[in-house]
């Protein structure tokens, strides 16, 4: 057996394919096929292979693997993943009258997704015989080819109801309608529709209006082929028209024989509120109860109560059912979750009843409110994530690689709705290469006390907003103080005060803090300052002062009509500082202003899905001053770490492909511009004791830059040598799903690292690199640990 040259045991490489291969043999022999029938043919897989001309390639994609839902039981086949291969699991007995079982389905389908002349053209069955142990297994694989045909297409689309505001309000929403001219036609597409118009009357006063009361009409005839004094040639040429390019005209009216009380207006008679509703009273109890107090301020509008735990102002507040007003849905679920979202109730019910005449329908609402239990303490053990891992985050303690959070929440202070939260942290930062400048497991210590509290509307002066149509609206009320040990270079302490709204509009969550203050105070030792003193531009950044800004945030969800298994979620925020040429606790206020703007998109498919994040910041020192080009370090960005650039430890990447850190003993580095790009390719894996374990293939791409260079020359942004400084890693890894929680564990290897020598990609695959100078030889693997998905 050959040895290196140091004494290491090495294997020959064709030795370690034919381990490798021998391995992967074993698993995919144990991944095959469990507990077959013995001595028959049993279905091993089937294929749909689809023709679909109306189609594109995606759609084609979805409709051949939905077609393969609806074979026939007897004939599919089970399966399940183990350790990334595909386990056919009692596979069954083949059996020939379940192919036809399956075109049958598979047409019915066909048809209602508008292909009324697919052809079945035929179908394969190939019978394979594998040896596994001592026994023989017969496999069947069967294939369907079919040819869906042309779509169905829409032609017209007529609205034809006899109440006139019916057909008023179905005219004047066209513009969103799911069944269009042009458009192919599907039962989907129908129902879709149908929902549509019923929610658009619900919220315009028809409160029992559904899609059943209406009737959809879909004639393929061709008035031309009924025409007698067309030509019989024409009529047979117009006849091949159609068949090859088939339409619809359709028409939506009021379903015959139903009661009229679905086509009436109605306006909102009384809302009644019963706030202290325990889970074991009886409902219609406590409607006919007299010995409630009742309150009320507004006309029609009761709030029964007997222990006063709640103010009824704020009671009246969060209710948008207002008596006199039409009946409208959008405001009924708003009323549903404004209660529901503020905390003090764990859930709601609702009780209506209507009343008819000759001249007017009207309905009422008895509101049943749970209360949750006021106050509450828990004590976690936590790994956070936080998809902006910017150092400002890291610091105020949204960040712990390990932590032990205590909460203690009052659900209801002040009986006004207001919830209190408590939170002490205490936390350390894991160090997983020496690389960070200290060789100990622990890099950072980290003990945190907050106290916020949420009220259930806008204080001034945004409470003008209140009357807008606006969710889950708050302001938040925030105090904190957060203290930091990073080992052997800086302590700081800090203490925060803000002042948050909150609001969402739609899929548009909105945040505005203002005022927003901070003081903080940063102990150097000797190590840092000598650091310091070799590039002074860490002066300024680890300098004690004061901020004093206006920050807003906007996040909106989005979601593809035409691609469901796709969404994607959008954030943006941004903070300027006051101006101002005054100090407080004899420290200066920083001036500076910070954007930034991340964008995460998810393409899913049955068992694998593709997921995607772009990240951008950018922030400027606006001070004015010469010698202070740099934002305070608590508010630069950071790379690296389990949430980040993952080959590189919590800020051990950038700046640049500058060498100034890496050299130095203080090698953490701090940014005044960030991008960043990660990639995954997550599938399933197998179950781990009853939950999901999926694995990933995942890419990152980034790092981070000041605007002037640092004492080497180098480290600020250049598009002319963004391809230089780009750093990119690639590596696997592991999530566990315990439903309530997802443990992580990846591992990244350094492709492109900025410090090596020429463009920083390896040109020979090594465990360890030095920079271009030939020094500081470090790992280029790392494995991180994390609590959550990255992204």
């Amino acid at each position: 057996m050959p040895f290196h040259k140091h004494g290491e045991l090495t294997l020959p490489v064709n030795i370690r394919l034919i381990f490798l291969v021998s391995v992967l043999s074993i698993l995919w022999g144990c991944a095959a096929v469990k507990k077959p029938p013995k001595g028959k043919p049993f279905v091993y897989e089937n294929v749909v292979k689809l023709t679909a001309p109306s189609l594109t390639r995606e759609q084609k994609i979805i409709l051949q693997q939905k077609l393969l839902l609806y074979i026939d039981d007897s004939l599919a086949v089970p399966t399940r993943q183990v350790i990334g291969f595909t386990q056919r699991v009692k596979p069954p007995v083949f059996d020939s009258a379940a192919i036809y079982r399956s075109i049958k389905f598979m047409n019915s389908y066909l048809n209602s997704e508008g292909f009324y002349n697919a052809r079945f053209d035929t179908f394969l069955v190939k019978i394979d015989t594998a040896k596994k142990g001592d026994k023989q297994q017969q496999r069947v694989y069967t294939t369907f080819l079919v040819n869906a045909g042309k779509g169905l297409r829409i032609d017209t689309v007529v609205y034809a109801f006899k109440d006139s505001n019916l057909q008023r309000l179905a005219d004047s929403s066209k513009v969103g309608a799911s069944l269009k001219v042009n458009t192919y036609y599907s039962k989907q597409a129908v129902a879709y529709e149908l929902d549509r118009l019923a929610t658009i009357f619900r919220n315009h006063g028809y409160f029992k209006m559904s899609r059943y009361v209406m009737l959809v009409e879909v004639d393929t005839a061709n008035q031309a082929l009924v025409n007698f004094e067309i030509d019989p040639i024409q009529q047979q040429l117009l006849a091949l028209k159609k068949r090859e390019d088939p339409t619809a005209s359709i028409r939506i009216y009021q379903r015959p024989g139903t009661n009229p009380s679905a086509f009436r207006s109605y306006t909102i008679d009384s809302v009644i509120i019963y706030p202290e509703t325990k889970i074991l009273d009886n409902i219609d109890s406590l409607i006919m109860d007299s010995t409630f107090k009742t309150l009320s301020k507004q006309s029609n509008i009761l709030v029964k109560e007997k222990a006063h735990l709640f103010q009824e102002k704020m009671l009246l507040r969060n209710n948008y059912l207002i008596p006199g007003k039409e009946y409208n849905e959008q405001n009924y679920f708003r009323t549903i979750n404004s209660f529901g979202q503020m905390g003090p109730w764990q859930q709601s019910d609702i009780r209506t009843f209507t009343h008819i005449d000759t001249s007017d329908a009207s309905v009422a609402f008895h509101l049943f409110l749970y209360p949750a239990k006021k106050q509450s303490f828990q004590i976690d053990l936590e790994g956070s994530q936080n998809n902006n891992i910017s150092s400002s985050n890291v610091m105020s303690g949204k960040f712990f690689a390990l932590g032990l959070v205590g909460t203690h929440r009052n659900r209801n202070v002040w009986k006004k709705g207001t919830q209190s939260t408590t939170t002490g942290r205490v936390g350390f930062e894991l160090n997983n290469e020496s690389s960070s400048g200290n060789a100990g497991i622990f890099q950072s210590f980290i003990l945190g006390l907050n106290q916020s509290y949420s009220i259930p509307r806008l204080l001034w002066p945004m409470h003008f907003f209140d009357n807008y149509k606006l969710d889950n609206r708050r302001s938040v009320i925030n105090l904190g103080y957060l203290y930091n040990d990073r080992f052997d270079f800086y302590q700081r302490t800090s203490a925060n005060a803000n002042l948050t709204y909150e609001w969402r509009r739609k899929k548009n969550t909105y945040t505005l803090a203002f005022p927003n203050f901070e003081t903080v105070n940063t102990i150097s030792t000797d190590s840092l300052k000598k650091e310091i003193q070799e590039n002074p531009s860490l002066a300024y950044s680890f300098a004690p002062g004061n901020v004093l800004s206006i920050s807003s945030s906007f996040k909106r969800v989005i979601g593809f009509k035409n691609h469901l298994n796709r969404n994607g979620l959008f954030q943006t925020s941004a903070e300027v500082t006051i101006p101002g040429n005054f100090t407080l606790f004899n420290r200066e206020f920083f001036k500076f202003v910070k954007v930034d703007a991340q964008y995460i998109h998810h393409i899913r498919h049955a068992n694998t899905s593709w997921d995607f994040r772009m990240y951008a910041g950018v922030g400027w020192e606006i001070s004015g001053s010469k010698t202070q080009n740099t934002m305070p370090f608590f508010r630069q960005f950071v790379a690296g770490g389990s949430y980040s650039m993952r080959a590189w430890s919590l800020r051990q990447l950038g700046l640049g492909n500058s060498l100034a850190a890496d050299t130095a003993a203080f090698t953490d580095r701090f940014g005044d511009i960030q991008l960043e790009t990660n990639i995954e390719r997550r599938f399933q894996l197998m179950r781990l004791f009853g939950y999901k374990l999926d694995g990933v293939v995942f890419t990152d791409i980034g790092n981070i830059w000041n605007h002037q260079p640092v004492s080497d020359g180098l480290g600020n942004f250049d598009v002319k040598y963004l391809y230089r400084d780009l750093a990119l890693d690639a590596g696997l890894g592991i999530r566990w799903d315990l439903d309530f929680l997802v443990i992580r564990f990846d591992g990244a290897f350094k492709v492109k690292d900025p410090v090596r020598e020429g463009d920083g990609w390896l040109k020979t695959f090594e465990w360890k690199s030095t920079n271009r100078l030939g020094t500081n030889k470090r790992g280029n693997v790392a494995v991180q640990f994390g609590i959550g998905y990255p992204f």
